[in-house]
């Protein structure tokens, strides 16, 4: 906390399907042009609201969800929907709770869910938003995500290395994420890797070493079943 202001937090660890959620907020130091749009409750708002990044995919056919291989480019065209389902759920339960435009935790919730699949240079999905269009807290849960994807044990792949994820990250810095919110999230290295030892539920000698899978150039896209969160 600076000046009056929080500077913009970074999730570091988000919901895997066979995983307990757990976020941890980094500094973002050299941020002072978020410091006037953040305030003292947005960080543990985040907090809170991340876990509901990926409520949509109650609505994916578990066919779909727990595929181990490369989804068809018919079954990627029905993850993509995932961001729609859950923003909707999120936008009917503000609604229902009467906290429409009260900027409360389902707000943010519904934010993060529409739009952490949103890319910098506006290529993402389902919207299509570019830059800063995309709501602040939609941009860190991205890099979070993406970040846990790669490091991470899932059904059609094992975990790659933090130097694998730091690669890919630095790769997309600018081109699917905010470049200043990717600086800053590899600069709490030994944060994240304190929490992957602490939390995740993989073999000591993965998280400390892990043998990195070969990762193919699509893979940096993170589309389909690559590195998809």
């Amino acid at each position: 906390k600076r000046d009056g202001g929080w500077s913009a937090g970074a999730c570091v660890m988000i919901r895997t399907p066979t995983k307990s959620s757990l976020f941890f907020f980094t500094d973002t130091a050299t941020t002072e042009i978020y410091t006037l749009s953040l305030h003292d409750a947005l960080p543990i708002s985040i907090y809170r609201a991340a876990p509901l990044h990926d409520i949509g995919k109650v609505g994916i056919p578990d066919r779909i969800l727990q595929k181990p291989s490369q989804l068809t480019p018919e079954e990627w065209e029905v993850m993509r929907t995932h961001p729609v389902i859950g923003g909707q759920t999120l936008e009917e339960a503000e609604k229902n709770a009467g906290q429409e435009g009260l900027g409360g935790l389902l707000q943010l919730g519904k934010e993060i869910a529409f739009y952490h699949h949103e890319r910098w240079d506006g290529s993402g999905y389902p919207f299509g938003m570019r830059g800063e269009e995309i709501p602040l807290c939609a941009r860190i849960v991205a890099i979070a995500d993406s970040y846990d994807a790669i490091s991470s044990r899932r059904v059609y792949k094992g975990p790659s290395s933090h130097a694998d994820a730091q690669a890919i990250l630095e790769k997309l810095a600018g081109v699917k994420f905010e470049a200043t919110l990717v600086s800053t999230f590899l600069a709490q290295a030994p944060q994240i890797l304190a929490i992957r030892d602490r939390y995740l539920e993989t073999d000591e000698t993965q998280l400390l070493e892990p043998e990195p899978d070969p990762i193919p150039e699509s893979a940096l896209e993170l589309d389909g079943k690559s590195q998809e969160g």
